[in-house]
C-alpha cells in the first residue's frame, strides 16, 4: 500500500513559493537518483529505491511537493523537519492529521480553508513528531 506526505508553501493564505533547492539539499545524503520528476531515496544500504519525492527538479522554485511510500528512518522525518523550518510549509497527509509545522509564524499565513478541513496547525518540536503523527493518521 502506498501513502504519501505532502508539503505545500504558502503566504497570506495563498500559494506561494520557495526554491526547489531547499528539497533537493535536505535529501542529498539519501539520493539514489534525480529524475526530472523528483528524487529517488534510499534509507537502507541495500541501495533499493523505497521513497519517492515528486518535485520539478528542473524549477528554480516550487509551492510544494509530495513523498511517496516514506519509510521509518529518523533521517527522512529529519530532512522534513529541516525543509519545514526554511519557510512558510506545512505538511499534510489524508487521515486525522492536522497541518504540521516548522514554525510557528507560518499557522498566520495557511488557508483559511485548510485549517478548516485539516484542523488546527500543529509546531513540530521534534522529527520524530511526524512518524507519530503517521501512525495515528
Amino acid at each position: 500500500m502506498s501513502f504519501d506526505l505532502f508539503v505545500g508553501c504558502f503566504e497570506n493564505g495563498e500559494l506561494a513559493s520557495f526554491p526547489t533547492e531547499v528539497v533537493i539539499n535536505a535529501f542529498a545524503a539519501h539520493t539514489l537518483a534525480i529524475d526530472p520528476d523528483g528524487l529517488r531515496l534510499a534509507y537502507d544500504d541495500s541501495g533499493m529505491a523505497c521513497t519517492y519525492v515528486y518535485l520539478d527538479t528542473s524549477a528554480p522554485r516550487t509551492s510544494h511537493f509530495s513523498v511517496n511510500r516514506p519509510v521509518d528512518d529518523p533521517a527522512l522525518y529529519q530532512a522534513l523537519l529541516a525543509i519545514l523550518r526554511e519557510g512558510h510549509l506545512a505538511l499534510y497527509m489524508a487521515g486525522d492529521c492536522p497541518p504540521l509545522l516548522g514554525r510557528a509564524e507560518t499557522a498566520r499565513h495557511l488557508p483559511a480553508d485548510m485549517i478548516e478541513a485539516l484542523g488546527e496547525p500543529v509546531l513540530l518540536k521534534e522529527a520524530n513528531e511526524i512518524f507519530a503523527r503517521i501512525a495515528t493518521a
